[in-house]
């Protein structure tokens, strides 16, 4: 194993609607940006995982097509596909993850990026939709759809391990701090005593 392995990872369904591909070419893109720089692309994992049903004709197609694409950028080495985890196995992901990528666009209000945070994860997403709601500036990153975006951002956290730690760290407190069964708790509190 490799101690100065770095996880990047993306939880969705695989469907087409939620984008994956996104995490595929800002991946990729973000590989060939550092291969001139201090950071060493084969320190790099992309895990792709979530809900697949091999009775649903998208999944299937869907799943073929990002395989595909990770072969036709040259990445598929670097990256895995994990279809249908468990309860359990989803946790580990969360927990090993140095950055999430939450690519779809318009989503509700989407509890991958809380889940990513309280495990300290720093999350990218999607600069619309519920991810407005809970990912800040000192937590993660909202981006357009453009990977080139996703891709500089992901060399920029990478090469500087202490505002990673530090996004890390403020995401949980964050979270704990406005998520919490105790936040709202205090918040329902507070409109019931008005």
């Amino acid at each position: 194993d490799n101690p100065n392995r770095k996880i990047v990872v993306s939880l969705n369904r695989y469907e087409r609607k939620k984008n994956i591909m996104l995490a595929l070419d800002s991946f990729s893109q973000f590989l060939k940006h550092i291969q001139d720089s201090k950071l060493d692309p084969s320190n790099y994992l992309l895990i792709i995982a979530g809900g697949y049903d091999p009775k649903m004709k998208e999944n299937v197609d869907h799943h073929n097509e990002l395989r595909l694409r990770a072969l036709d950028l040259q990445i598929q080495n670097q990256v895995e596909f994990l279809k249908n985890v468990s309860h359990e196995e989803r946790n580990s992901l969360l927990k090993m993850a140095d950055v999430i990528l939450y690519t779809p666009e318009n989503e509700h209000f989407g509890i991958v990026p809380l889940e990513a945070m309280i495990c300290k994860s720093v999350v990218f997403a999607s600069n619309s939709g519920g991810p407005k709601e809970t990912v800040r500036p000192e937590t993660g990153f909202l981006l357009s759809s453009d990977p080139r975006e996703w891709a500089e951002h992901l060399k920029k956290i990478f090469e500087d391990d202490q505002m990673r730690l530090g996004m890390q760290s403020k995401g949980n407190i964050f979270v704990s701090k406005y998520f919490s069964l105790e936040a709202f708790t205090e918040r329902m509190m507070e409109l019931l005593l008005e």
